[in-house]
């Protein structure tokens, strides 16, 4: 049997630099005296991938080392650009780079194929606001997409998001 329980949500708000909370009444369905979790929210990035799409990745060759690192960039998927340097093969293109890395399509639907052992200059980029700072390449990155930038409150949805779950979670 499921019923329909009412609770409010906290949703955030950004206006002349301050941040207001909005609670906003809404169902939720309930099956066994236990609230049904909503949809998990999309990390922004995934939503993204424009960064992957747009700039030269380019490292240290020895990440694409077994012997020197413990999640090595698959030397296959790279290329040399220098004695030092190597670079995801796709990205290293004037007009139209895009990481050999990259499934979906950007600014609907993407992963990485080798998330847990991209390179240091991946690890390295961070998305606009996601800790709090204003990032200029994301947003230029976004924009070369036709994708407007991050901005603070997409992070502050998410966290709340993911608060709200980890209570829930804890109740089970």
């Amino acid at each position: 049997m499921t019923l329909q329980e009412s609770h409010s949500v906290r949703h955030y708000r950004l206006e002349d630099g301050l941040v207001s909370i909005v609670e906003v009444e809404v169902l939720d369905q309930v099956s066994n005296n236990k609230t049904m979790p909503e949809q998990k929210p999309i990390h922004p990035c995934q939503k993204c991938g424009a960064c992957c799409a747009s700039y030269r990745v380019s490292f240290y060759w020895r990440e694409a080392e077994v012997k020197d690192s413990a999640h090595p960039v698959p030397q296959e998927m790279c290329e040399d650009v220098t004695q030092n340097l190597r670079a995801m093969k796709g990205t290293n293109q004037k007009h139209n780079p895009s990481c050999i890395a990259l499934q979906g399509r950007v600014g609907e639907s993407v992963s990485c194929q080798i998330y847990q052992n991209r390179s240091s200059t991946c690890r390295n980029f961070q998305a606009s606001y996601e800790e709090g700072k204003h990032r200029p390449r994301c947003d230029e990155a976004r924009a070369k997409h036709g994708l407007k930038p991050l901005r603070r409150e997409d992070w502050l949805m998410l966290k709340e998001d993911s608060l709200r779950r980890l209570d829930f979670e804890k109740q089970l």
